[in-house]
């Protein structure tokens, strides 16, 4: 029956695609592991896979949410380009802030790349950084307009479950309503790193190695995607309950009705199942997909042993430049200027350039979840009080 519904095909090939590049993901994982020595040797496929996926979600986001600049009626169309203009101007905002607030390592990218570009341009003139950040934030509205009604949905299906369902469910859409904050958090330093990280031996205060923390960040984004994960079926469900409301409030109304009125409106929400469950499910696979690419081009380690991050001097996606510059040198069809092209991409993207990228755009994809998401309660908590 699901295949009748809107949107399923996208929602079941998502879905499908992201559990495949999570069991590759795990086997690379086990793989690396098992012979740590691979690691900067053998390309790591897995992230060629957690970026389709998310990219395949993206998509579907981005489809859905050009559905409501074809209709052409309605106020949707003109949230999205308002909410996509003020999500630039903070992200604007954003990258003006210092990295001793903000510690996303931007500054080094900002540097890297206009060291490595010059040098791969052959130009004495380096880069401005404000081309960098202009990218970044359209990128980053971008991303801010396709969460919005996602959020919208996510924010209307979780005033219904605080409002009536038992206390285990309420719990679990609390907790996963405020981890995304506490994912910003943890990415200011004065409030996180700085209160947490041990500095000095001397000094009373909470004592997590560095690389404990990083691994700790990356366990509440896991944690978070967990938690959305198992809570999709509730969330469904209280898309589904909105049909007992529209059928109280077409008792509620004087006007008659046909009974072929009151079934195209009870189905349409039954119709609409697919479209809701790739809304909540889309942005969940997102930040799950960001926080494993994270770890992988971040160098980062699950359990934080740091002997394991001596020998992830590498980053996989240097690994894969270099493979690639490898196999273009082997060619003999692609020798020329394609070899000389792709030469310099290796130390262009190092890791600390993508664990830069990388922590920026999770942080980010957090943050318009979360904001968007309050910004749904609150207008749905005043739109309830004002009836």
């Amino acid at each position: 029956e699901i295949l009748t519904l809107y949107y399923s095909p996208d929602f079941i090939w998502i879905v499908d695609f992201f559990i495949y590049s999570l069991m590759i993901f795990s086997i690379s994982e086990l793989y690396f592991w098992l012979k740590p020595a691979a690691y900067g040797n053998e390309l790591n496929l897995s992230i060629v896979w957690l970026l389709l996926s998310a990219f395949f979600a993206l998509k579907s986001l981005s489809s859905l949410t050009l559905v409501y600049f074809r209709i052409g009626d309605g106020g949707e169309s003109s949230m999205c380009i308002i909410f996509a203009s003020v999500y630039f101007l903070l992200c604007m905002v954003v990258l003006t802030v210092d990295e001793t607030i903000l510690e996303f390592g931007l500054s080094y990218v900002y540097d890297s790349l206009n060291r490595n570009t010059t040098r791969l341009i052959n130009s004495s003139t380096p880069a401005a950084p404000i081309l960098v950040k202009i990218i970044i934030s359209v990128l980053s509205a971008i991303i801010g307009s396709v969460f919005l009604f996602p959020s919208l949905r996510l924010a209307k299906m979780h005033s219904k479950i605080v409002r009536d369902w038992s206390s285990a469910t309420w719990l679990n859409a609390q907790i996963s309503l405020l981890l995304p904050f506490i994912v910003i958090l943890s990415w200011v330093k004065p409030l996180a790193r700085d209160t947490m990280v041990a500095t000095n031996v001397n000094q009373s205060r909470i004592f997590v190695e560095d690389a404990t923390f990083n691994t700790s960040r990356l366990g509440i984004l896991i944690l978070l995607s967990i938690l959305r994960f198992s809570s999709i079926k509730s969330y469904l469900q209280a898309h589904l309950d909105t049909a007992l409301d529209k059928a109280e409030n077409f008792q509620k109304e004087v006007q008659q009705i046909t009974n072929l009125e009151f079934r195209k409106a009870i189905n349409h929400v039954f119709h609409y199942l697919c479209i809701a469950a790739t809304q909540h499910i889309a942005p969940v696979i997102i930040i799950f997909d960001l926080t494993l690419l994270l770890k992988a081009l971040g160098g980062y380690s699950w359990m934080a042993d740091e002997t394991f991050k001596i020998i992830e001097v590498e980053s996989s996606s240097s690994v894969f430049f270099r493979l690639l510059e490898k196999f273009l040198n082997s060619s003999e069809l692609l020798q020329g200027s394609h070899t000389i092209a792709f030469r310099p991409l290796h130390t262009i993207f190092s890791k600390d350039i993508l664990r830069g990228i990388m922590s920026f755009f999770t942080w980010w994809t957090c943050g318009v979840y979360f904001i968007s998401t309050v910004f749904g309660i609150v207008y749905i908590n005043l739109k309830s009080r004002g009836k």
